[in-house]
């Protein structure tokens, strides 16, 4: 694996679209240069579990984010991301893990000297996971778990010994959306299709729970159909025990669930401000990236598929408001590590690149431009 710290110039980039959880597609990136230090590792407080966890803060309104790129590094040859979640609450280094269609990589980021160390392996055959999830037991080696919707397992993959061991899911798992674990298990959330409610109805499930009979014969369980961009939801957890979820596709619901499970918010962006940013008027061709929680603040990012225009929405901790900006290039960010105040993001390319933004907020009347750069190039949102 290439490390990068410095980059002159530009190439052409095709536009691409990573596919997320199951058939959901994401976004390509592009660049943001700097060099920079990450943020000391602090003493973490368990060696349990797991990834996206994400910190909630707060933020004044009148602030503008700032974002620059720190570290960046080029992913194996043939490695086309499908889904990507981070682990930070683990008692070692801040890892990314990401899956591609037939392997598993987990990238582990030391801190110290910016260095980067990452482990590859094949999946299990046959195994399309919706979601991944980097673990650890006390006193054995790192445990990546897949949530294998379509064959209703859980597998565990062991990066030391490569032994592969396989659990049986909840016997609703074939119909989950989306997916994320926590200690105790895996959540899921599911979309359900009875046509009663206006907005559709999500429901969020605890390991131990399943869903009711009724809800399940109205999930889609055999409906291939439903599968895609429109079935998936992006789930991730809080710090606080709560989940963020974001639809992959139109309306683009973000919904906010309590720890036991209950909505507590749902909020959508302003369609007709996405068609003139995006230059597309048909949203059935938008997707959008997993929400990530910055402070409070919650940002994502939306792709026109047919023309690769990609716009970044920033809404502030009890704001009513989102910020849309049109981003110049092929970013989209996809995970943040909290503690270490970065945000993570993919760009395409033969190979592909994995990115590390440093983010930072400002008075609202300053310029992201007035920051030192270190040589390198700041971006606002």
């Amino acid at each position: 694996m290439m490390l990068n710290r410095k980059k002159v110039g530009h190439r052409d980039r095709k536009v691409r679209v990573i596919l997320v959880g199951h058939c959901a597609a994401l976004v390509l990136l592009t660049t943001l240069i700097g060099s920079a230090t990450v943020v000391p590792v602090s003493a973490q407080e368990t060696s349990q579990i797991i990834g996206d966890v994400v910190a909630v803060g707060g933020v004044e309104e009148d602030i503008r984010l700032c974002l620059r790129e720190v570290l960046n590094t080029t992913l194996p040859a043939n490695f086309e991301p499908v889904g990507l979640t981070v682990a930070e609450n683990l008692d070692a280094n801040p890892a990314v893990t990401m899956w591609s269609r037939s392997s598993l990589l987990v990238v582990s980021v030391s801190p110290t000297g910016l260095r980067i160390h990452s482990t590859l392996r094949a999946l299990p055959s046959g195994v399309d996971p919706l979601a991944a999830a980097l673990a650890t037991r006390d006193g054995e080696a790192s445990v990546v778990e897949l949530f294998d919707a379509a064959g209703r397992t859980i597998w565990a993959l062991n990066l030391s010994t490569n032994d592969v061991t396989r659990f049986e899911a909840p016997a609703d798992a074939s119909s989950a959306s989306g997916a994320t674990r926590r200690i105790g298990g895996w959540f899921r959330a599911h979309r359900i299709l009875d046509g009663t409610d206006v907005p559709s109805r999500i429901v969020l499930l605890r390991p131990d729970e399943v869903l009711p009979p009724a809800d399940l014969g109205n999930s889609a369980v055999a409906g291939h159909e439903q599968r895609g961009i429109g079935r998936t939801l992006h789930l991730r957890s809080y710090s606080n025990g709560g989940f963020i979820l974001k639809e992959a596709a139109f309306p683009f619901a973000r919904v906010a669930f309590a720890r036991d499970g209950t909505e507590t918010s749902r909020s959508y962006p302003e369609p007709h401000e996405l068609s003139r940013l995006l230059g597309e008027s048909d949203l059935r061709y938008v997707i959008a990236t997993p929400a990530v929680n910055l402070d409070g603040a919650v940002l994502s990012t939306y792709v026109a598929l047919r023309s690769g225009r990609r716009v970044s929405a920033l809404t502030l901790p009890d704001s009513k408001s989102t910020r849309y900006r049109e981003i110049p290039g092929d970013h989209a960010f996809l995970g943040v590590l909290s503690k270490h105040r970065i945000l993570i993001g993919v760009r395409s390319g033969e190979p592909y690149e994995l990115l590390f933004f440093e983010w930072r907020w400002i008075d609202q009347r300053r310029s992201c431009d007035e920051l030192p750069t270190q040589g390198g190039f700041h971006g606002s949102l």
